[in-house]
């Protein structure tokens, strides 16, 4: 995901890393949740990476509805 992102950063067409670095995103936020359901992370724990998680799929998400206007 990150080299992804880096790549977006540094080339003209932006919309296919982002796409893969979302997609990638959507992967990690499903492990997590399964981390936690598996009782592998506390509740607390959980919640702040869940909330990490968050806020760089909302980062993301509004990289690539700028590249797509």
């Amino acid at each position: 995901m990150l080299e992804d992102l880096v790549e977006a950063a540094y080339t003209q067409q932006k919309k296919p890393p982002l796409t893969r670095a979302n997609r990638q995103l959507a992967i990690v936020r499903h492990l997590w949740r399964l981390a936690y359901e598996l009782k592998v992370i506390p509740q607390r724990r959980y919640q702040h990476g869940a909330k990490l998680i968050d806020e760089l799929g909302r980062q993301i998400g509004g990289w690539l509805r700028g590249q797509t206007q």
